[in-house]
């Protein structure tokens, strides 16, 4: 974060927000994740949010990029480690990466099925009577 030019009567100098910024409610509406979460990336250094003159936190455009690869790791049933891991550079979102979803996939494709299962299972003697 920039600083202004500081006068005499500027002391402390005033800490300058970037242009491209998003409130935290804002990215929590439009991200669908809790005010926790976003404090919780933060603590796990996974995310920077900046503070404006008034105090109140706000996210730019990278923190908001990273935020959304995480929600989408974690709603794809990633655990916070590995998006760590993943959204801090350790492991690139590459053929490693997919095949760890490609796997998950084939979990929840295999305990949908046996949902279902159950569901046609217990439902038939319902219908029957």
């Amino acid at each position: 974060m920039g600083l202004e030019a500081a006068t005499d009567t500027d002391w402390p100098p005033v800490a300058r927000t970037p242009p491209h910024r998003a409130s935290i409610a804002a990215v929590r509406t439009s991200l669908g994740i809790t005010y926790r979460a976003i404090r919780h990336y933060e603590e796990l250094g996974l995310v920077d949010c900046g503070r404006d003159a008034r105090g109140q936190r706000w996210l730019d455009e990278a923190a908001v990029a990273r935020l959304t690869v995480i929600r989408d790791l974690r709603q794809a049933g990633v655990s916070v480690r590995r998006a760590a891991q993943i959204v801090l550079g350790a492991d690139e979102v590459g053929p490693a990466v997919v095949a760890e979803l490609r796997i998950q996939a084939r979990a929840a494709q295999a305990q949908q099925d046996k949902i279902r299962a159950l569901i046609a299972d217990w439902a038939a003697p319902m219908t029957s009577a």
